[in-house]
């Protein structure tokens, strides 16, 4: 099938010219990893789409993943078929920027947000908190507190739920 696949590439390539220098129109089939397969006019499909304009194989990326079944532009940074990568896609399935320790990411299929480092999130960040304030105790004239008010345990609770449903 690869043989097949690389005479159409080469027909292609002879029909458009010596390059391939203007985005193309497509639509996303699959998404495995950093890359993905395209369907391009007249139904043939293309695999091995990089998700990453990057060259190298650094570890700092920004990895915008399209949803499968959606409009995309793609582009060949060398002019081949054979090395593309996604340029703008019209419905994006997660969001994930890598910068050292630090991450970033959106994730439409659980709706939620994770930011973290090597050693917390902020997931983490705001259950510690809910914690604290929940068993917080108070010196008072007649001694240490108890513990929280009812109305205030409900709100932490409500807190806490709130922030569940959008931190990782």
């Amino acid at each position: 099938m690869s043989g097949k696949l690389s005479d159409i590439k080469n027909s292609l390539r002879e029909i458009m010219g010596v390059g391939f220098t203007a985005p193309i129109s497509c639509e996303v089939v699959s998404v495995e990893d950093n890359s993905c397969t395209i369907k391009i006019a007249g139904g043939m499909e293309l695999p091995d789409v990089r998700l990453m304009a990057t060259i190298n194989n650094d570890t700092d990326v920004l990895l915008i993943t399209p949803k499968v079944g959606t409009k995309a532009l793609v582009w060949s940074v060398t002019g081949d078929l054979n090395d593309l990568v996604l340029l703008k896609c019209d419905q994006i399935d997660n969001v994930r920027y890598k910068q050292g320790d630090l991450e970033f990411e959106l994730d439409s299929q659980s709706k939620k947000v994770t930011i973290k480092n090597n050693t917390t999130s902020l997931g983490q960040l705001m259950q510690d908190l809910h914690d604290i304030i929940t068993n917080l105790k108070v010196t008072t004239p007649a001694g240490p507190s108890t513990g929280v008010l009812p109305d205030t345990t409900a709100s932490l609770l409500q807190f806490k739920t709130d922030f569940k449903q959008l931190l990782n």
